[in-house]
């Protein structure tokens, strides 16, 4: 719930003029040939089976691991799925990798599937990512030829339709005016939110506003910087400054242990997260667009494969 606050705000930092985060979703609609169960979190098995597809799309040496190929940093595979940072970049040099550039959200309905059922999932494509819809299309139709689950159930594409041209707003178009105030949020955590801090996994005790905003701020800067012809730019310190002094009540967080299977590891993985709900106490209105721009982007980590997604209060 959105409700004014009364009491006074802190000095707040000069929120950028307005940037955009162009991204197209497109819902796919699948038609199961054979019986399926889902994992509890469909989004980290649609990632893998559409993530080897597009490898041996777009692939043309064959080798086993991407890094040692000759056009490793202009192939579309690996800029979607493993996106080397700029080795020559000045910014952001201490990460490994940026950001991928899509979100897969499945879509609602049920667990167990019989043959004819109908499932499928939301793809966000963001920036430079959106070109290559048509590719993502044609990899879940190859996909399914080859089956999902460890039954590799077959499927097939039955439509696929998009928002194509939208754009998330990073920051209002407008100049934020002396009358504007603080506001309370209340937000719900729809799928596992996996924060980190000092490298440990954040649980409901060690929650805080500033942890999570400060999270998402680097998400949309990352994908920015590395997918569109706009980075973000503002002052970042500030900013974080001004998620910390938010204040949280009515926290309603809970631990979600959950697991993925890992092909490539042959072993589960932990993706546990925090689920439930809470409320943000005096948000400054500043912030309203990127909280709206995160609800879109997801925030954390396995934000990629549908963790972390997030609706605010109305």
């Amino acid at each position: 719930m959105l409700s004014a606050a009364a009491e006074p705000t802190p000095p707040q930092p000069p929120w950028p003029p307005a940037l955009t985060l162009p991204s197209t979703r497109t819902r796919l609609t699948l038609r199961m040939q054979a019986p399926v169960r889902l994992p509890d979190y469909a989004g980290s098995a649609w990632r893998g089976v559409l993530g080897h597809a597009l490898r041996r799309h777009y692939c043309v040496t064959g080798l086993s691991a991407c890094p040692p190929c000759p056009i490793y940093r202009r192939c579309r595979y690996v800029y979607q799925f493993e996106t080397p940072p700029d080795p020559d970049g000045s910014k952001l040099r201490r990460y490994t990798a940026a950001p991928h550039p899509f979100v897969i959200e499945p879509l609602p309905g049920a667990r167990e599937l019989a043959a004819g059922d109908t499932t499928g999932f939301s793809l966000l494509l963001i920036g430079q990512a959106q070109r290559h819809l048509p590719d993502w299309v044609q990899a879940a139709a190859a996909a399914g030829r080859r089956g999902l689950g460890s039954d590799q159930a077959p499927f097939e594409v039955q439509d696929a339709s998009s928002d194509e041209g939208v754009e998330a707003a990073l920051v209002p178009t407008h100049t934020q005016a002396a009358t504007d105030t603080d506001c309370d949020i209340r937000i719900e955590l729809l799928t596992p939110l996996r924060l980190y801090q000092a490298r440990r996994l954040v649980g409901p005790a060690e929650f805080s506003f500033g942890a999570f905003f400060s999270t998402l701020l680097r998400r949309i800067s990352l994908l920015s910087h590395f997918h569109t012809a706009t980075p973000l730019e503002m002052d970042f310190r500030a900013a974080v400054a001004a998620g910390r002094a938010v204040q949280l009540a009515d926290s309603a967080l809970r631990w979600h242990d959950w697991s993925r299977a890992s092909t490539r590891q042959r072993r589960r993985i932990p993706m546990g997260g925090l689920i439930g709900s809470f409320t943000a106490r005096r948000v400054p209105v500043g912030m309203l667009p990127l909280l709206r721009v995160g609800e879109r982007v997801h925030v954390g980590k396995g934000a990629s494969m549908g963790l972390g997604r997030y609706r605010l209060g109305s």
